[in-house]
């Protein structure tokens, strides 16, 4: 993982469709608000991609901040946006407890995770869109930020964007029990399967009656990346108005940070080798207008060659496309109103549904996590804690149904059933602590025994002597 990140730097998912002047990008509004933000983590770019998605969806912009800590810029735009609610994507240890606390003082707080970027992106998926006839599945990689697919899972959402699909990650050879089970709840139909998987992962989908709508692959990432591409290019080319933002990639934080550009697409250049393909798309593409941000060499070096070629862009430095892409939003709250209006009714209709479905379920819900937490093998000060919570949820919860806020009570439920996988975790990681203790002691005491064995050997032979 990056051992040094730049500093908080926000993703805004919802930005100009009539694309601002460079001087207008940096103006502010003050008073500006809405309904909710999104907050992912800086440790790893999976959540905050897949993020933009659901930003997209229901008109929210996404901020990522420290692990440990809210950073403060963050902090100071969600308090001048302020929404009434803040969804925390990922875990405990993707942004901690701490951060949650301290949201929580003044806005509703509702964090969905996973234990994976899997899973993360399945209860995304299900939250959010509840069922969907179409989702795109896309492969990534556990490990180092640096070992992923973090470029071409930026294409793939730009394409998510365009089609309003979510986006559900999963293993090269595999598709995880988790993602299954969200493809089946959601009555997904058909798929569009993203790189070069495994036969594994087509079986499965045939088994569970699920079409390849469409699959994008080449013979390596960058062919892949390329034909994502393509597919981005022939959407956008039915807009009246294309914008293309560059993003000059040092790594994975340059491309998380870029803006999205609603009727616009995002490309992510590496080396100054890439820039002639760049010049060559921008001819054929005729963008509206182009934003370059990212790495200040690379993004200097660009600019200077498209200024040569007589393409007219804004070059954005590094430190200011936060700024400036939250400055946009501002500017655009009229049309993100727009697009919550438009959704606020059928969110409201879909919980609604979900809640009325789901009341035993949360009545046993809360008996199994009442039991769950008092065998967990917690401490009795941590185990009085999850239970006074989890009181105060399921109140809350029966309240919010009584009075008729749906949306809330399913916050309530869903929040519930995380608690339960966060309490899993932290078991969990006790467990494996207690088995890695227990195995050093077995090694020593295996050395002990050899040891005696030894001496016990030498014994007759000195008795002997």
């Amino acid at each position: 993982m990056e051992a040094k990140l730049l500093t908080a730097f926000v993703l805004v998912t919802l930005v100009a469709a009539a694309y601002a002047s460079a001087q207008e990008l940096t103006a502010t509004s003050a008073g500006t608000t809405v309904d909710s933000v999104i907050l992912t983590t800086k440790s790893h770019y999976p959540d905050s991609i897949v993020a933009g998605a659901v930003g997209n969806k229901i008109g929210a912009p996404v901020f990522v901040t420290s692990q440990g800590n809210l950073d403060s810029d963050v902090l100071a735009e969600i308090n001048e946006l302020s929404p009434s609610t803040v969804y925390i994507v990922g875990g405990p240890e993707a942004i901690s407890e701490d951060v949650e606390t301290q949201l929580a003082a003044n806005y509703d707080v509702v964090r969905i995770w996973g234990m994976t970027r899997y899973g993360t992106s399945a209860e995304l998926a299900q939250y959010f869109w509840e069922t969907s006839d179409k989702v795109i599945l896309v492969w990534d990689v556990l490990g180092l930020a640096d070992a992923g697919n973090y470029e071409m899972l930026s294409d793939v959402r730009d394409l998510a964007i365009q089609e309003d699909l979510p986006v559900l990650l999963i293993r090269k050879n595999d598709i995880p029990d988790q993602v299954v089970d969200t493809l089946v709840n959601m009555s997904v139909e058909s798929v569009v399967l993203v790189g070069n998987v495994g036969s594994r992962v087509t079986y499965t989908l045939d088994s569970l009656g699920i079409t390849v709508d469409e699959q994008i692959k080449g013979t390596d990432p960058q062919e892949t990346r390329e034909r994502i591409r393509e597919k981005v290019k022939e959407n956008l080319r039915k807009k009246p108005k294309k914008h293309l933002v560059v993003v000059a990639a040092g790594n994975w934080t340059d491309s998380v940070k870029a803006p999205f550009i609603t009727n616009g697409s995002a490309m992510h250049i590496t080396s100054e080798d890439q820039i002639d393909d760049l010049i060559a798309e921008i001819n054929d593409m005729n963008y509206t207008s182009i934003k370059i941000v990212g790495k200040p060499e690379l993004a200097q070096t660009i600019y200077d060659r498209l200024t040569e070629a007589g393409i007219d862009a804004d070059l954005i430095s590094a430190r200011d496309a936060a700024a400036a892409s939250v400055a946009v939003m501002k500017k655009e709250l009229a049309r993100i109103k727009a697009k919550e209006n438009a959704v606020r009714d059928k969110l409201r209709q879909m919980f609604e549904r979900r809640v009325k479905a789901k009341q035993d379920e949360a009545d046993a819900t809360f008996r199994r996590t009442e039991a769950f937490i008092q065998n967990s093998g917690l401490s009795d000060e941590v185990k009085q804690r999850f239970m006074n919570w989890l009181s105060e949820k399921k109140t809350e919860f029966d309240s919010n149904v009584e009075d008729g806020n749906y949306v809330k009570a399913w916050q309530d439920f869903n929040n519930m059933k995380m608690k339960i996988s966060e309490i899993a975790y932290k078991y969990r990681t006790r467990l494996v602590t207690a088995y890695r203790d227990l195995r050093e002691q077995e090694t020593q005491l295996r050395t002990t025994a050899e040891t005696l064995r030894t001496l016990r050997d030498r014994i007759p032979t000195a008795s002997q002597r």
